[in-house]
């Protein structure tokens, strides 16, 4: 699960690890921040699938009561 503002936090900690030279840890926690930001996009196309499956039900509702 995702929590707000996880992603920032994991990308900043990279920055603070590649600004005091520890590339190796920097890159771990680079590509957990990556990791997040891809979760993160298929957490919001699958809301907006639904939400398109909402609306297309809605629509037909309208169109039996006419």
């Amino acid at each position: 699960m995702l929590v707000l503002g996880e992603g920032r936090a994991v990308g900043n900690l990279g920055n603070a690890y590649t600004a005091i030279g520890q590339y190796e840890e920097a890159v771990k926690y680079h590509k957990r921040r990556l990791q997040i930001a891809e979760e993160a996009d298929d957490l919001v196309r699958l809301q907006l699938k639904e939400r398109k499956k909402k609306e297309k039900k809605k629509k037909k509702k309208k169109k039996k009561r006419r």
